[in-house]
Formats: structure tokens, sequence, C-alpha cells
């Protein structure tokens, strides 16, 4: 129901966001970070630890970046 802790969100997802009723149900997630991620899930832990996020969902298809979370301590 709330979006409030939501903190980071791919790139690629946000026209799906802009282009649908999520726009009007969850206004702030307009606000959600992106500069953390490429559009292609590469994925820059620096800036992604900068946002503290206590869990972080990845596609199982990109194992380097798994690892390199997994190694940074993200779960």
């Amino acid at each position: 129901g709330d979006t409030d802790t939501l903190i980071g969100a791919n790139p690629a997802s946000m026209p799906a966001y802009e282009n649908s009723v999520l726009k009007s149900m969850y206004p702030t997630l307009a606000g959600v970070n992106t500069d953390w991620c490429a559009r292609d899930f590469t994925v820059n832990v620096e800036q992604l630890l900068s946002l503290k996020p206590d869990v972080v969902f990845q596609w199982t298809s990109q194992p380097d970046s798994i690892k390199a979370m997994e190694d940074a301590g993200l779960k």
C-alpha cells in the first residue's frame, strides 16, 4: 500500500510507472533514485550502498551484480 520506504528502482522501470495508473496511485515513486543502476541492470554498488537499503531485489540473470552486492554485505 505505501511506497515511502522504496528508495531505488531500475531506470528501465520508470516508463511503465509514468504510463500507468501507478503514477496516480503512488505519486512518491516519481522521486525514487535510479542513479545506482544502468538501464541494462548493471549495478553501481557504491551508489547503491549510499542509499542504505535493507533489502535488494535483483534479476538472477545478473550473477556478477549479485555477487558484487553480496560481497558488499547486501542481502
